[in-house]
């Protein structure tokens, strides 16, 4: 059974809507509370992934149970990603700066590079 792997888009080029829709479902008890806070001070994909204790008091989660709920998650989502970037790895993804895959900005499949000097075009 061999895994696949869905191609979606890295969580450093998230915005800060794909932030809050993260959080909605990895946090929904405090949603309200935290998509606040996270707006205000413009918590993208990038910042997510960067996010610390201190950061998350500084933001004004103040109960420090609340602000270790929102790291173990982004942990999780990090070892997620890191997963996901490994398959592509393996799989001989190529992602290019912006967040796209060779091919994708001709509207074509995304190119798969091979042990020689070939280039298979794939479709998913």
């Amino acid at each position: 059974q061999s895994a696949t792997v869905k191609l979606s888009k890295p969580v450093a080029l998230w915005t800060q809507q794909d932030v809050c829709k993260w959080l909605k479902k990895h946090c929904p008890n405090q949603y309200q509370i935290y998509s606040e806070s996270f707006r205000q001070h413009d918590i993208t994909g990038r910042a997510l992934l960067r996010l610390t204790d201190k950061k998350l008091e500084r933001m004004g989660i103040a109960q420090e149970n609340l602000r270790q709920h929102i790291l173990q998650q982004v942990l999780q989502l990090k070892v997620r990603e890191e997963v996901r970037n490994l398959q592509l790895l393996t799989q001989g993804i190529l992602w290019l700066p912006g967040g796209r895959m060779e091919g994708e900005r001709r509207n074509e499949s995304p190119v798969i590079m091979t042990q020689g000097t070939q280039e298979e075009h794939v479709s998913f």
